[in-house]
């Protein structure tokens, strides 16, 4: 299904993402960056739950939880009858999310002196299927800026949900779903592990290859030490990010 069209239902989660028009930069100053925040916080608290954010100058990213049927708010034209049947939850938070884009659009072009849409539409967006997809996801929205310490990036959530400040992220949640914030850290980490895996995994084929060639030993029992070796170092590498507790948010099932 196209990105673009999946449909947005209650109570699941789904990764939402956009860019501006032809990869236009959409964020000049952190002002931009702010109200842009700002707006998500007015708009779409009302209908979601969010878990994750990054904004780049190009782009952003959100994760969210659709509000059950039963927790939408009044909106105010919530009992129209085009808000009402299948689709009503979609067109809801459709609503909610236009008026950030309008808002924004129209404060960032009469800054910097521009005219028409500023971000394409509709927006992108995927939905969850599984707990591992969405550590994954949260993992890879807050390590989007590849450019610099994402650690210290103003304008993700990854800090939010280290801090002890107040915040309208789930950071509970998400901490919970991470089985706390050691091993929420350590998984943040695990990428760059992860390479420098594979970098010894190449070591290790071609120390037993070479010692295969020079000393013709038994290739067999040099590729099952290899093979347990390997084995050993990708669990413990993978390890730490498998969530030992049961997590109580519902993902490709209704609650």
């Amino acid at each position: 299904m196209d990105i673009r069209m999946t449909p947005i239902e209650p109570d699941y989660f789904y990764h939402l993402y956009n860019r501006g028009i032809n990869g236009e930069i959409i964020f000049k100053s952190d002002r931009n960056y702010l109200f842009f925040l700002n707006k998500i916080k007015e708009n779409l608290l009302s209908v979601c739950d969010i878990y994750a954010y990054c904004l780049m100058p190009n782009h952003f990213h959100l994760l969210v939880r659709i509000k059950a049927d039963d927790a939408l708010p009044n909106l105010e034209n919530a009992k129209n009858s085009d808000l009402k049947g299948l689709h009503a939850s979609q067109n809801i938070f459709s609503k909610q999310f236009s008026k950030i884009f309008n808002s924004y659009s129209q404060a960032f072009n009469k800054e910097n002196n521009r005219h028409g849409a500023l971000i394409e539409s509709p927006f992108k967006r995927k939905r969850i299927t599984s707990e591992d997809y969405l550590r994954q996801c949260i993992i890879y929205i807050h390590r989007n800026p590849e450019s610099e310490d994402f650690t210290t990036f103003a304008y993700s959530s990854y800090q939010n949900i280290l801090s002890n400040s107040k915040t309208a992220l789930m950071r509970n949640e998400v901490l919970e779903l991470f089985d706390g914030v050691e091993n929420f850290i350590l998984c943040h980490k695990k990428e760059t592990d992860y390479q420098f895996w594979k970098m010894e995994q190449n070591y290790f084929v071609q120390l037993a290859l070479n010692l295969v060639k020079v000393q013709n030993l038994d290739k067999v029992h040099w590729l099952l030490i290899l093979k347990i070796t390997i084995g050993l170092l990708y669990s413990n590498l993978t390890q730490p990010c498998q969530g030992s507790k049961p997590w109580q948010g519902s993902l490709s099932e209704k609650r």
